[in-house]
């Protein structure tokens, strides 16, 4: 008999590369007090501490894992260890085996988890929550238009989106090696790197494989995520700031709106950062690129390795009864698990248009959400930006326009890393103030003298991760 009781707990979770999927395993292990958690099916080739210890209710800090082929098996096998010690551990193509000692006691023990093929090769696919499970039909849950191919042209669509794509990072590698080739530095900037932008269907979506980008980010959905959502504790993280677009179709000048959007690992739905109605269409004069004015999405944007870019612009067309045309419309990977803490350049490159974005994947960083009041007694020109060192000299515009009289508050979510300061810059007319604020400092390290008043009542304020993701209430989508 054991000195200890230790409790076990142990299901199949048909997957874990979905937010519900997680979500669902999260609450349910921290509704027990289970010891030893054991996970089949899991569906995913590799999982970092970090996933192992939000998957264990962040009380079971121990893992080991047998990696999923593909997107098929894979077994995760948490524990407590304060409680437990688990050494020996063997992995076999179908199990995984490990010694169990219980702390304070001289027991020890031997426990294997087993996940084996079954007789049916469709792919089955989780849509838990925590009120319970149901398998969704793959036909309904997705607006995938892989099901309108044949599979047997899988191969050959899968063979010209990859000569496409090789062939873009051909060009870009000419340039860059003829910029590179040069004796003298003229100063001629680097080419932006093509993102892997995906067909309409790829052979994932056409053999209704669970890696179909249209499943995996959930496309169907064109829902805003949640702005509740957010991590109190510092992660990898997405910070964007510009968006140009060019394009050789258009007859200047035109009017654009639309939206570009992120979906990310914490929540797939879209987190813009650019959202145009059309009844608000930017106008762009000429066809050199022009910036986007881009808005502060609703929320930090969290990311381990990759996400999805969402982009759809259209030209607003001014005749009465005149039909809009579409400019633009992809969806656009980007990789960075290579790529952190230095400013990326990358194009979603098109037939006729492009979208040039520069962006920095920050590690160890949190979000941090800026809230400015402002009340001028007349009419002038401000322009609020945010900076911290880690942006590499750039900035991020959270207000650029004309204000008088009323009052005004507004809002933007940046990225900081990791006890790293912030500094708000407000420039009106020709003077420059500025803000600076630091995680654990209450209220701003320095603040404008009292010459700011000249202009009107300005006040700023600055939340660090402000939010806790685990305390929240998961989102059904």
């Amino acid at each position: 008999m054991l000195d200890q009781i230790i409790n076990f707990l142990c299901c199949n979770v048909r997957g874990l590369n979905d937010y519900n999927g997680c979500i669902t395993v999260n609450e349910i292990v921290a509704a027990t007090t289970c010891q030893i958690v054991c996970l089949q099916e899991t569906k995913l080739e590799s999982i970092s501490p970090a996933d192992a210890c939000f998957l264990g209710a962040n009380r079971l800090h121990g893992f080991a894992e047998r990696p999923a082929i593909g997107t098929r098996g894979g077994i995760l096998l948490l524990w407590d260890d304060s409680k437990v010690q688990v050494t020996d551990i063997v992995t076999t193509e179908f199990c995984l085996s490990a010694s169990v000692h219980i702390f304070n006691s001289d027991r020890n023990f031997k426990i294997t988890t087993v996940y084996g093929p079954t007789a049916r090769n469709e792919v089955v696919k989780d849509s838990s929550t925590h009120k319970g499970s149901q398998v969704i039909d793959e036909e309904d849950e997705t607006n995938c238009p892989g099901k309108l191919y044949p599979k047997s042209d899988a191969d050959e669509i899968e063979r010209k989106w990859l000569r496409r794509y090789i062939k873009q990072l051909g060009e870009y590698s000419d340039i860059y090696n003829e910029i590179m080739a040069r004796e003298d530095d003229d100063g001629t900037p680097f080419p932006p790197h093509p993102l892997k932008v995906f067909p309409r269907a790829t052979a994932e979506c056409i053999l209704r494989d669970s890696n179909c980008y249209h499943r995996v980010y959930k496309t169907h959905d064109t829902s805003a995520t949640a702005s509740a959502l957010g991590y109190c504790t510092p992660k990898e993280m997405l910070q964007f700031f510009s968006v140009c677009l060019s394009s050789s179709a258009a007859s200047y000048p035109i009017s654009v709106y639309g939206i570009f959007a992120v979906r990310d690992e914490l929540d797939p739905r879209r987190n813009y950062i650019f959202n145009c109605p059309r009844e608000d269409a930017v106008t762009i004069e000429k066809q050199d690129s022009f910036v986007l004015p881009l808005c502060s999405p609703c929320r930090g944007m969290y990311v381990r390795d990759r996400a999805l870019l969402e982009a759809n612009l259209w030209v607003k067309e001014g005749g009465k009864g005149s039909v809009d045309k579409q400019l633009f419309s992809a969806y656009a990977e980007i990789d960075i698990r290579a790529e952190y803490n230095y400013m990326l350049h990358v194009r979603i490159p098109s037939d006729d248009c492009n979208l040039d974005i520069k962006c920095m994947a920050l590690t160890r960083s949190v979000e941090t959400v800026i809230q400015v009041y402002a009340k001028v007694g007349h009419p002038c020109h401000v322009r609020f930006t945010a900076f911290s060192t880690c942006y590499d000299d750039y900035e991020i515009l959270i207000f650029d326009g004309k204000l008088f009289g009323n009052e005004k508050l507004f809002q933007h979510v940046v990225t900081v890393k990791e006890n790293e300061k912030l500094d708000v810059l407000l420039k009106v007319e020709q003077s420059l103030f500025q803000w600076t604020f630091q995680d654990e400092h209450v209220g701003a390290v320095c603040s404008p003298d009292d010459s700011i008043f000249a202009y009107g009542h300005f006040f700023v304020r600055v939340f660090f991760a402000p939010k806790d993701y685990q305390r929240n209430s998961p989102t059904t989508f």
